[in-house]
C-alpha cells in the first residue's frame, strides 16, 4: 500500500463564465494541482476551486493566508450549502419553473475566499442534500464540448435542473478499471433531486458522454454492460476472467456486479 504525506492546501474559489471556463479548461486545470467547476444550468455562471497542494510549514505563495473562519465555514457549508440550498429545492420541487431563478440566485451569491487549510478541511464538506448522481470520466480535450452539448440538451428538453453540473479533472493512471487508465480525464457529474426518477434523465444524457469514451464511475448511476465496459478498458477481459477464477459462485456478487461483470 502507498501513503501520501499529509499536505495542505491553498484554496482559491471564485465565480466565473462558463463559455470562458470550458474555452480554457485544459489551461486551468493544468495551472493548479486540482481543479474543479461547478455550472448552475440555466446560467452562465459558474463556480471555480482552484487548490494549490504544500507541504505542512511551507510559505504560501503571495504571502500569509488567513484560514477560514468557523464561522464563515459554518455558513458556506452549512448554511449555503446545505441548509438554504435545501429550502430552494423544496420551493422548485412544488413550483419548477422557479429553479432557473434560483441557481441565478445561487451563483449570485457565491463569494471569493482564498484561505490554506490541511487538505482533508478543504476537500471534504458536508452534503445533507440527498440526491441522485451520475458521473462520467471522458477524455479530457472532449471535455468541454460534452459539457456544451448536455446544456443544449437540457435546453431542448425544457428540462429544470437545480443542481450544478460537477467538472473536475485528473491525471492518468495505470490501474487497470481506474476511469483514467490511460488518459488525462475531465469528470462530468450529473444530478437531480431525490424527488425525481433519475431514469427519466440519465439514460437519456449518457449517450452524450458515451460517444466520446466515457467511463462511469463504478459506484453511480449508469446503464452500460460487460460489453460496453469490455470495449472501454484494454484489460477488462482480463479482470473478468480473475473475478470468474476466484469466486465462480457469485459469493461477492449483486444484481450490479452480474450485469457488469457477468
Amino acid at each position: 500500500m502507498q501513503c501520501v504525506d499529509a499536505f495542505d492546501l491553498l484554496a482559491d474559489e471564485s465565480g466565473g463564465d462558463i463559455d470562458d471556463i470550458l474555452d480554457n479548461f485544459e489551461a486551468y486545470s493544468r495551472e493548479v494541482d486540482h481543479f474543479e467547476c461547478y455550472w448552475f444550468p440555466h446560467t452562465q455562471a459558474a463556480m471555480t476551486k482552484r487548490n494549490t497542494r504544500l507541504a505542512p510549514g511551507e510559505p504560501t505563495p503571495g504571502g500569509k493566508t488567513a484560514q477560514r473562519s468557523k464561522i464563515k465555514q459554518f455558513v458556506d457549508d452549512g448554511v449555503l450549502g446545505n441548509g438554504a440550498y435545501a429550502a430552494l429545492l423544496g420551493i422548485g420541487r412544488v413550483v419548477p419553473q422557479t429553479i432557473p431563478s434560483f441557481n441565478k440566485f445561487a451563483a449570485s451569491v457565491i463569494s471569493h475566499n482564498r484561505y490554506r487549510a490541511s487538505a482533508h478541511v478543504v476537500f471534504v464538506s458536508p452534503r445533507r442534500v440527498r440526491f441522485h448522481e451520475m458521473e462520467y470520466a471522458v477524455p479530457l480535450a472532449d471535455g468541454p464540448e460534452a459539457v456544451r452539448e448536455i446544456r443544449r440538451f437540457i435546453d431542448v428538453q425544457g428540462w429544470q435542473i437545480a443542481f450544478p453540473l460537477e467538472l473536475r479533472t485528473t491525471a492518468p493512471d495505470d490501474v487497470a478499471l481506474s476511469t483514467a487508465n490511460g488518459r488525462e480525464s475531465m469528470y462530468i457529474a450529473f444530478h437531480v433531486s431525490r424527488f425525481k426518477n433519475p431514469y427519466e434523465y440519465m439514460p437519456k444524457v449518457e449517450p452524450i458522454l458515451k460517444d466520446v469514451g466515457g467511463r462511469p464511475h463504478w459506484g453511480k448511476l449508469n446503464t452500460l454492460t460487460r460489453a460496453d465496459f469490455s470495449a472501454l478498458y484494454p484489460r477488462f477481459d482480463e479482470f473478468c476472467a480473475l473475478r470468474e477464477q476466484l469466486d465462480p459462485q457469485w459469493h461477492f456478487g449483486s444484481d450490479y456486479t452480474r450485469r457488469v461483470l457477468g
